[in-house]
């Protein structure tokens, strides 16, 4: 299609000048006929082809352009969806502590917030030393035996931090939940009977012998057993199910708000992204068809000048002159389609 816009082409100003001068000096087209000269025909052809074209090569582009907004919409919805969602269950849980206590729990802490994590602090540093010197009869390196040491009085603290959090919110509705608590409570245990007999046992193999070796046993494992004991306590006090669902409720709500811009302005940007290439093309289509109206109007000037029956009609231009031979555009290309088809 760029042969159409040769500089000297016949499809230019110099070739529809040309035309036309040839045309008039033959009278064509007759005068009373409504029947558009070759040459505009060709024109128009020229141009309806040439538009077709730009609504392929759009219809193409468009094919990603628009599963792309169309896939931005959906993720937009299902986002407004669970902020929907969340928003519901953060009011509910809000009023549900309302209901419970008669306040907002906006702005309230837990209580002993700060005062728990500094036991749970104590009892860790409690629980260390204790245990560090059993981890010694492996022969490691020191760093691995602090390491291995910390890594079992963190996993101590945390089965009673989770055991005294689901006392409290009375999980034992199905076996599952009692499975859980019974092995939150077995497992520590068994662990800290495990540490007792292996301590013993390292302080005989150094040669240190005691006559109430049983009692020293059961006297560390007591020990582990208290901290394990308190920790538990603690966490059963601190926490408060209705203030932690409305906290959990409160962050999911924050996060479905995060998604939810994120997927407005993703959408957003899909769609003027969209709406910019649609309108580039469109431009193209009109230049197109103004340049045939443009050397439309050059053919029929040059035309009228050298006429040699203008004179015999009182009308001042042919029939056929009265209409453009326009070129259709479609509408692919005037007005962009928003259909989730």
């Amino acid at each position: 299609m760029k042969k159409i816009w040769w500089p000297f082409g016949r499809y230019t100003k110099w070739g529809a000048k040309c035309q036309g001068k040839k045309d008039g000096k033959k009278n064509i087209p007759k005068w009373e006929s409504a029947e558009q000269p070759s040459y505009l025909m060709e024109l128009k052809q020229l141009g309806d082809a040439a538009v077709r074209d730009l609504i392929n090569k759009w219809s193409k582009e468009d094919e990603k352009l628009k599963k792309k907004w169309a896939e931005c919409e959906k993720e937009k919805n299902e986002a407004l969806e669970a902020h929907e969602k969340a928003k519901n269950e953060y009011h509910a849980v809000e009023e549900r502590y309302k209901k419970a206590h008669g306040i907002t729990p906006i702005g309230i802490k837990p209580p002993g917030f700060v005062r728990y994590y500094l036991l749970i602090a104590i009892l860790f540093i409690c629980e260390f030393p204790m245990n560090s010197v059993v981890f010694r009869l492996f022969r490691e390196a020191e760093i691995m035996t602090y390491i291995v040491t910390a890594g079992l009085a963190i996993a101590l603290l945390m089965c009673a931090h989770y055991l005294g959090i689901r006392l409290r919110e009375g999980k034992f509705q199905n076996k599952i939940e009692i499975s859980i608590n019974i092995m939150l409570i077995i497992v520590p245990m068994f662990t800290i009977l495990a540490v007792a007999i292996t301590r013993e046992w390292y302080l005989s193999k150094l040669g240190v012998q005691t006559s109430n070796s049983h009692i020293m046993l059961f006297a560390f494992g007591t020990f582990n057993l208290i901290i394990f004991l308190a920790a538990t306590i603690a966490s059963y006090s601190v926490h408060d199910p209705l203030l932690c669902d409305f906290y959990r409720a409160k962050k999911q709500l924050e996060k479905a708000r995060i998604n939810l811009t994120k997927a407005e302005q993703k959408l957003a940007s899909a769609k003027i992204k969209r709406e910019k290439v649609f309108q580039a093309y469109r431009a193209r289509a009109y230049i197109i068809k103004d340049r045939v109206q443009w050397l439309t109007d050059i053919y029929r000037t040059e035309n009228l000048r050298y006429r040699t029956d203008r004179n015999e009609h009182e009308n001042g231009q042919p029939k056929s002159f009265t209409e453009y031979v326009e070129v259709k555009i479609g509408k692919e290309l005037e007005e962009l389609d928003w259909d989730h088809d």
